[in-house]
């Protein structure tokens, strides 16, 4: 077992050295952490994004206060990571290529134990959306193995008619159990069903502490007559300008700042997750004047995904949204901006990706980003920018300064469409470029 271990060890540092590499002329890599907070004590989130002409990666992982538990899941990211660029290199991913994207959900939490399901995101052309789950013991600081589960030595054996299903792996969840079978079926089931089956420690919650909700300067229906009002003025153009993926622990607060400095108001599409580890951040957002828009939870390709996941997608960063805000997000914007009759029926909400994309998220160069909108810009733009990265805060103040000056105005989404409440129901598709 140890000779096997130390071969494994060899061959995945031979795969990191041949992807350094791989790093071509012009590629850029940028590693940060979020400290987190209070809801999950302990867990801070790293983030590793590089930007090639070509394609990008971005992973974002939990870091514990385990050592041993950290070591597990970066030799996983490791792997995962330079796969792709070792695919990438030897072209046989296909192309066009956008790039990986890796993400996570803490889906159970105590002082003895911690599960959380990673979300893989390969975009060849269409996406391709894996999910893998890791549950650890925080105590003995160590994964733990499916076998561990079950009460007695037996597994679980999920029978259906003409049908029997072998489990590979599992993920604690609230309020089910989920189990990942072999043929690449998942199957949620509820844990009120597997009392005596399972050991109690996994049948139990995390009593997550109550967020604070406070009451928002005006209502949806007044936020949205305003925007018709407005609209009708005369020579006034007026742009709306959006942020995806965030809030980010830095960076969303000092867009914030930027955005204030000419009164300018903007949409935030934010991911529930993230939502979740920064619900003061939120808070600040809505209570500064802008909008709060659903980008769903944790950033899969929605056309990948079962309608009941999408739902759960949606649905859950509603309710997170809800609980921080008092109020529901009234728009989504899709991951990846993936449409389709199916994904909008499954949505059932108005869904605005956007007009103008300066490809924040690919380059790292904030003049490139700034010169991309000026360029593109015009009256009624819905522009898509991502408050994840520094060279997006420097992009904005320098774009909110020329353009206040060209006589626009930074309107939230809500306003620049004007949308009256029969209207806001129906899937609205704002023209898209590349996806992200």
């Amino acid at each position: 077992m140890l000779k096997k271990m130390q071969h494994y060890y060899i061959m995945l540092t031979v795969f990191l050295l041949a992807a350094c590499s791989i790093v071509t002329e012009g590629s850029t890599v940028t590693e940060s952490i979020d400290e987190g907070n209070e809801l999950y004590p302990g867990i801070k989130i790293k983030s590793e994004i590089k930007r090639d002409k070509d394609y990008h990666y971005a992973v974002h992982y939990p870091l514990t206060d385990s050592q041993e538990i950290n070591d597990e899941i970066k030799t996983y990211i490791d792997t995962r990571v330079t796969k792709f660029m070792i695919d990438m290199a030897e072209d046989k991913l296909g192309e066009p290529v956008v790039g990986l994207h890796i993400d996570f959900e803490i889906t159970y939490f105590t002082p003895d134990y911690f599960s959380v399901e990673f979300s893989e995101t390969l975009f060849v052309d269409e996406a391709m959306t894996n999910m893998i789950p890791f549950n650890f013991n925080r105590v003995e600081n160590r994964k733990i193995e499916l076998q561990e589960l079950f009460v007695g030595e037996e597994e679980i054996t999920i029978v259906e008619p003409n049908d029997e299903h072998e489990i590979v792996d599992f993920l604690v969840k609230e309020p089910v159990i989920r189990f990942y079978e072999k043929n690449g079926e998942i199957i949620d089931l509820p844990k009120a069903q597997l009392v005596g089956q399972l050991q109690p420690e996994f049948l139990s919650g995390y009593e997550k502490k109550e967020k604070k909700t406070k009451e928002n300067k005006g209502t949806k229906e007044e936020k949205m007559e305003k925007g018709k009002e407005e609209k009708q003025k005369a020579n006034q153009k007026r742009i709306a300008l959006t942020y995806d993926d965030g809030p980010h622990h830095l960076y969303t607060l000092q867009i914030l700042e930027e955005l204030e400095k000419y009164g300018a108001h903007a949409t935030f599409f934010v991911l529930g997750n993230r939502a979740e580890f920064h619900p003061d951040i939120v808070l600040e957002t809505m209570e500064a004047g802008h909008e709060i828009g659903n980008h769903s939870w944790s950033h899969p390709k929605f056309s990948g995904l079962s309608k009941k996941q999408i739902v759960n997608q949606i649905e859950k960063t509603q309710d997170v949204v809800h609980s921080i805000t008092g109020e529901y997000p009234t728009f989504v914007r899709t991951p990846y901006g993936s449409m389709s009759d199916s994904i909008l029926n499954a949505i059932n909400m108005p869904v605005v990706l956007w007009s103008v994309d300066p490809k924040d998220w690919k380059v790292s160069s904030s003049q490139a980003v700034i010169d991309n909108v000026l360029n593109n810009v015009e009256d009624g733009s819905i522009i898509l920018l991502h408050d994840t990265y520094e060279h997006t805060v420097n992009a904005t103040a320098a774009i909110v300064e020329t353009l206040s000056e060209e006589g626009y105005e930074f309107v939230t989404v809500t306003e620049l469409l004007g949308l009256d409440e029969e209207e806001s129901q129906r899937a609205m598709v704002i023209n898209s470029g590349t996806p992200k």
